[in-house]
């Protein structure tokens, strides 16, 4: 039987997303049940291999008929599914972006909106026109307090202890990223959800207690970051098969989703 990994999550951000685009929200059971009914139709289109899924994406678009700057009358709403077989990625390398700004507080940054997709596109593409992967977001004015990465949140490992940016509206609100700090809770791993700055992460590498780097997505889940750059500082990471906290938390999604490791929060929710 088809299982939907955590649909509630999904829909609450989908429709707080919605509230800040000024869009109206999805009743619960509706969206959930187009989930369901998604899923029951393309059912011959779910991948087998381990690790592989049929991806859902939600989206919400204006259709009143008519042009002008102000909310919609009336919108349309439809789910894409698409098969997604495992991804795999090489470690990334990334430099922290002084001069461009994807978010601020009391942005949009937290909404899952097409803009902010789109306003991190160029700062993207320079960094890896410098041979990098991807940017590090800084919070504007200072740039020295960490946001996200691309569009994936990010969690440090200082120590014994795994440090995930505070949400504050301009960080987008991952529903990876709440999984991780649920298993890393389950298993009594010390999490710290608060402000991260770009000068402690230096001082922490200089210290030898920087022990990984990774950011949380739905596509990769994992994307193990083995260099960091900051000004005239690089920071080479220790290689991913020392990373105990990323690979463990890889491994119990996939081994959830699976059905290998027992879901003992009812994460998965039948189809039918």
């Amino acid at each position: 039987t088809p299982k939907l990994l955590r649909p509630s999550l999904n829909i609450e951000r989908f429709n707080l997303s919605a509230e800040r685009m000024c869009m109206p929200a999805v009743p619960s059971e509706l969206f959930l049940s187009a989930l369901k009914a998604i899923t029951h139709l393309e059912i011959n289109w779910i991948p087998k291999a381990q690790g592989s899924a049929l991806y859902l994406r939600p989206t919400m678009i204006a259709t009143e008929s008519s042009l002008g700057v102000n909310p919609s009358s009336t919108y349309t709403f439809y789910i894409y599914a698409a098969p997604a077989q495992p991804y795999f990625t090489t470690p990334v390398k990334l430099i922290t972006e002084q001069q461009l700004i994807r978010a601020v507080p009391g942005g949009t940054g937290e909404a899952k909106t097409g803009g902010n997709y789109a306003g991190s596109f160029k700062a993207g593409q320079l960094a890896k026109q410098k041979g990098f992967d991807q940017v590090i977001w800084l919070e504007s004015p200072q740039f020295k307090k960490i946001q996200e990465t691309g569009m994936m949140n990010l969690f440090f490992v200082i120590g014994n202890t795994v440090l995930t940016p505070t949400l504050n509206g301009a960080i987008l609100k991952g529903t990876t990223r709440t999984y991780f700090i649920d298993i890393l809770k389950d298993k009594n791993v010390k999490v710290e959800i608060r402000d991260i700055f770009i000068d402690e992460i230096i001082e922490a590498y200089y210290n030898g207690d920087l022990k990984e780097a990774f950011g949380s997505g739905t596509a990769a889940v994992v994307s193990h970051i083995s260099e960091i750059t900051h000004g005239d500082v690089c920071m080479t990471l220790p290689n991913i098969k020392e990373a105990e906290i990323s690979n463990m938390l890889y491994k119990e999604i996939n081994g959830i989703r699976a059905g290998i490791i027992k879901d003992k929060h009812n994460w998965l929710v039948p189809v039918y």
